[in-house]
């Protein structure tokens, strides 16, 4: 049977959806999954089973290791979206005082500039919002990030070895198991052995029943004087 045959074989034990999440792209999966079982050739259901133990550790490691990354990334743009937030927060309240003092002083000249002044202010803030977001950030920036979520990190790192044993004691389970196979197989062949050289040494001894058995040239006479030619005992 070829890696394809076995593989369809095997596929239509129904397991359940594969751990895909919908962010997740299904052809990865798939194609990691066929990689694994031509590597690793199933030979019955058990062996597909820990086999599909062992795979889906291993994309889960892999979701583990993704989402470390991206933690970080995900404080950074928190901080950004922080700072932007204090930023237009800042620039709006000097805006809205300096509205108030405008009425109170009923829109003098001087007031109305620093009015205009201010609005120019706000739209240049929201321009520095925007830089903020699209400039390439330092590793100093990462490592705060990175200080942010350290809890995160630390639930992500126990979830990872958690995986990371499942995937080692799939493998384990799968080497044992064939190691199983393989001495019920050498012990169903010495059984097999045994039985014949039995049966093959029971049978009698076909040369000592052809000198007992008279030969078909010899006649009747011939043995009658055989026999009164031997001395009596």
């Amino acid at each position: 049977m070829s890696h394809h045959q076995r593989e369809q074989t095997f596929q239509k034990v129904k397991f359940g959806p594969p751990p895909v999440l919908s962010s997740e792209d299904p052809k990865q999966f798939e194609e990691m999954f066929a990689r694994v079982i031509a590597c690793l050739e199933p030979r019955d259901t058990v062996e597909f089973i820990l086999i599909r133990h062992f795979v889906y550790a291993l994309w889960e490691i892999e979701r583990f290791t993704r989402y470390g990354t991206i933690s970080i990334e995900r404080w950074r743009r928190q901080s950004l979206a922080n700072e932007a937030q204090r930023n237009t927060l800042f620039y709006e309240r000097k805006e809205s005082l300096a509205r108030d003092n405008a009425e109170a002083a009923s829109f003098k000249p001087t007031d109305i500039a620093r009015v205009v002044g201010l609005e120019d202010r706000v739209l240049e803030a929201v321009s520095d919002v925007d830089e903020l977001f699209e400039r390439r950030e330092t590793e100093f920036e990462h490592n705060r990030a990175f200080e942010r979520g350290i809890l995160f990190q630390g639930h992500l790192d126990k979830l990872m070895a958690s995986r990371i044993a499942r995937r080692n004691d799939a493998l384990r389970q799968l080497e044992q198991y064939r190691a199983g196979l393989g001495k019920l197989a050498e012990n169903a062949a010495n059984e097999i052995l045994e039985a014949e050289f039995e049966e093959v040494g029971s049978q009698p001894d076909q040369s000592a029943i052809a000198s007992l058995a008279p030969s078909k040239e010899s006649t009747p006479s011939d043995i009658a004087t055989q026999d009164h030619d031997e001395p009596a005992q």
